[in-house]
């Protein structure tokens, strides 16, 4: 089996027996640098996704000639990640504004639908959030956001989702429309602070790490 790492071929005569999981933990193991992540795969030429990956990586190597592995630096995916949580977050915050105007007509259904896909994005982006100064190895005790260590600026916008999951389950439509008036554009003002200095931290792991190990 051929096997390409980012373009690269290595170890052809190394892959003829186990499976791509195998060789996948092969390759992660001896050619990528530690913050080097296998973030995509290609069998014969054809991308792996989510739902074919567990039983492609279960194959034993023979059926499988010419395995391609692509890998991303923690860095570069949370700078990516935080992108998307930047462009994200601009759009709820458009969306919220109607949202919150047309909660206070006869016919709320279409708004608190529409409120509940920018709920599960908000939770997206805390989650991101955690995720990736975990990933950069940030200690969230020590990384401040201005003067306000990293876990104390989670704290508005996490209490302004809480606000609005009451006002949900309290089938209050008034105080709903309240909180995403008032308290959710600071807390939109907050997130979007807390994403762009993580994003700015990614960049400057980007520029510190190595090249992956020939």
């Amino acid at each position: 089996m051929e096997l390409y790492l980012d373009d690269r071929i290595v170890d052809p005569e190394y892959f003829d027996e186990g499976t791509l999981e195998d060789a996948v933990r092969h390759v992660q193991e001896e050619h990528c640098a530690d913050h080097q992540l296998v973030i995509a795969l290609a069998c014969d030429g054809n991308r792996l996704d989510a739902e074919t990956m567990e039983v492609a990586l279960a194959k034993p190597i023979p059926e499988c000639e010419k395995l391609e592995i692509f890998t991303g630096t923690r860095a570069h995916l949370v700078k990516e990640a935080m992108n998307h949580c930047f462009d994200s977050l601009e759009q709820t915050e458009r969306a919220t504004e109607d949202i919150a105007d047309r909660l206070d007509g006869e016919n709320p259904s279409d708004a608190l639908r529409e409120l509940g896909e920018c709920m599960s994005i908000w939770v997206q982006i805390h989650d991101a959030l955690a995720k990736s100064i975990e990933m950069l190895s940030i200690n969230p005790e020590t990384f401040k956001i201005g003067e306000t260590p990293f876990i104390d600026a989670l704290t508005k916008p996490k209490d302004v989702l809480l606000q609005v999951k009451e006002a949900l389950e309290q089938k209050d439509n008034v105080l709903l429309a309240d909180v995403l008036r008032y308290e959710l554009t600071d807390a939109t003002k907050t997130w979007l602070t807390i994403i762009d200095k993580v994003r700015n931290e990614a960049k400057k792991h980007e520029t510190t790490q190595t090249e992956p190990r020939p």
